[in-house]
């Protein structure tokens, strides 16, 4: 049945739609997920333990859209009209399109629930992950991983060796820069090493 294929990525937003009521708040998702994170991470002090909180809220929203994206992508490619041999460049488009449609949207939605507030930053995150969901289909998990794992290196090494210079320019201490930034261009050294296809 051709409305089969729709159901999954329809089903999906719907979700998200429920995720964006005031019942999926940081104050609603606080009390259920600050203990948890007290008790995996006793160390951690409360500063602490918001700022993980506030990241796997950020990470819920990567992991949402890229599944979306993905879901809509499946759907595109699989309808009559798709070419042989997968989902084309076309059907990513369109799939990242809707994606982040819907991104913009769901932050609209939260802005007239009067419990939450809509954020463009959030939409970025929403972005980022419909990019990296379309991009695990095209391309395979395994080049996504290793083209990412390369760029944060590239981040580590460069931003750290940037920072370390400006610390010398200013006349303030670098500390742990003097340490992190020769070991960030070790490990993209070695990382593109391990990487570079044998002779």
């Amino acid at each position: 049945m051709r409305l089969r294929r729709w159901i999954p990525p329809v089903v999906w937003m719907a979700l998200i739609y429920v995720g964006s009521t005031a019942s999926f708040s940081a104050e609603a998702t606080g009390p259920v997920i600050l203990p948890v994170l007290g008790a995996l991470l006793p160390w951690a002090d409360p500063a602490q333990l918001d700022f993980l909180h506030a990241a796997l809220r950020k990470a819920a929203h990567v992991a949402e859209y890229g599944i979306l994206a993905w879901l809509w992508l499946r759907a595109l490619a699989a309808a009559p009209t798709a070419r042989a041999g997968g989902p084309g460049g076309r059907h990513t488009l369109a799939a990242l399109a809707i994606s982040i449609a819907y991104a913009t949207l769901d932050e609209l939605h939260q802005r007239w629930t009067g419990a939450r507030a809509g954020s463009l930053l959030d939409v970025f995150w929403d972005a980022a992950g419909a990019s990296l969901g379309v991009a695990v289909i095209r391309f395979g998990w395994q080049t996504v991983v290793g083209g990412l794992t390369t760029t944060l290196f590239w981040i580590a090494a460069a931003g750290g060796t940037l920072l370390l210079l400006l610390h010398l320019l200013t006349g303030t201490p670098g500390r742990w820069l003097w340490l992190s930034a020769p070991l960030a261009w070790i490990a993209l050294w070695a990382w593109r090493r391990r990487r570079r296809p044998a002779p």
